[in-house]
């Protein structure tokens, strides 16, 4: 922890080079920090240094943790994050492999036999039995079945593994792989800080908001094509908007308390977290009690920014997420707290009713008695009167 006491001394911001962290054909070298509390300055040491930072461990990344994480230093792949404060308060680029974790250890026990002189590199070893999977292998997995699986039972097929096989993905066979998720991840998602809709990331878009906060590029949470689900830590422009809607009230005062911002992500609307019990009015009386000019948009009063400040806050701390994975499962479950808390804990809600996405928002809209009727039997009646006032708010 004494790095992450070491990065609060620089109260006047980052001074080194804006090209320390590009080499030398000009492309910018890529980070992934493992999630500490030195995380959000090391992200920004890296991006003002011409760096980018990724989500999740992607090829040709410099896997970055602290010293003393025992995975870390088990699997020999990560730096410390030492490398990055000593090339900043030397500003040049350092040698990698000199802040390699684990390299101490491998090097002070040589094997038995093993010769001292030349090549310090052992031989590799033939490949038996079984592969086992890595981190990185099952995010990727997930992240493979979020842009791919088109519906619940598409994991249960063959068709999607064999898919994932043939790109190549991992070294593993796809009954493998379909084992692998079946047993092992699937309702995991949010350990990865992933969300468990089947819905794809838009690398392209994540690049682009890694270099303009250096959090949200580190967070977990992809960017989908159709409606991101969970989805890490630092940005809030209170843009979250309603197909052009103002922006809401509430998360936009809430939101300098954070110095944070969210990502822009699905459902396309602002956050009002719902704290009463009381039950909302059904779809129908809703509907006949809807004014015909539209009202004047109720202002947010200092205790509700509070509330919510203080409920986003609990739930961060709680599950160790950041601002943007929290808001992001409070929007899909219409700010019920009980229901949002049960989501980040077992990927569940406590009714076993699924979680909105924007498919079911446009849906929410039409005036289709049909459609109406689709959602109440996918949500349930008191389920979708709820997400009718949360909308408005």
């Amino acid at each position: 922890m004494a790095e992450a006491m070491d990065l609060g001394k620089d109260p006047n911001g980052p001074t080194h080079s804006s090209t320390l962290f590009v080499r030398e054909d000009g492309s910018a070298m890529s980070f992934y920090v493992r999630p500490s509390s030195a995380k959000r300055r090391l992200s920004t040491l890296i991006l003002h240094g011409g760096g980018t930072v990724c989500r999740v461990q992607e090829p040709g990344a410099v896997l970055l943790a602290q010293p003393g994480e025992a995975l870390a230093e088990a699997s020999g792949d990560f730096i410390s994050t030492q490398y990055i404060l000593d090339c900043v308060d030397r500003n040049e680029k350092l040698d990698l492999e000199a802040y390699r974790l684990g390299l101490t250890e491998q090097a002070s026990d040589p094997k038995p036999g093993a010769s001292t002189e030349g090549s310090t590199e052992p031989e590799p070893q033939p490949l038996t039995g079984r592969i086992a999977y890595t981190d990185a292998e099952d995010v990727a997995i997930l992240t493979y079945v979020k842009e791919n699986a088109r519906s619940p039972s598409s994991v249960t097929g063959n068709a999607l593994w064999k898919a994932m096989e043939k790109s190549s993905l991992t070294q593993h066979s796809w009954q493998s792989l379909k084992d692998r998720y079946l047993k092992h991840l699937r309702g995991q998602e949010h350990k990865y800080l992933l969300g468990n809709a089947p819905v794809s990331p838009s690398s392209q878009k994540l690049k682009r908001k890694a270099e303009q906060d250096p959090e949200a590029a580190d967070s977990g949470e992809p960017q989908n094509k159709r409606a991101p689900d969970l989805p890490e830590e630092e940005c809030v422009k209170g843009e979250i908007k309603e197909n052009g809607e103002a922006d809401n009230k509430l998360f936009e005062e809430a939101a300098p308390e954070f110095g944070e911002a969210v990502v822009d992500e699905s459902p396309d609307f602002e956050i009002h977290i719902t704290m009463c019990d009381g039950d909302p009015p059904t779809p129908e009386e809703d509907s006949e009690t809807q004014p015909d000019e539209e009202e004047e948009e109720p202002k947010v009063s200092t205790q509700e920014v509070g509330t919510a400040i203080k409920v986003i806050r609990q739930l961060m701390e709680k599950f160790n997420l950041d601002l943007s994975t929290v808001t992001q499962a409070l929007l899909k479950n219409s700010g019920e707290l009980e229901a949002t808390s049960s989501f980040l804990e077992s990927g569940r809600r406590p009714d076993g009713y699924p979680i909105w996405c924007r498919q079911d928002d446009l849906d929410l809209q039409k005036d289709d008695d049909d459609t109406k009727n689709a959602l109440v039997k996918k949500f349930g009646a008191q389920n979708v009167a709820r997400r009718i006032e949360f909308r408005k708010k």
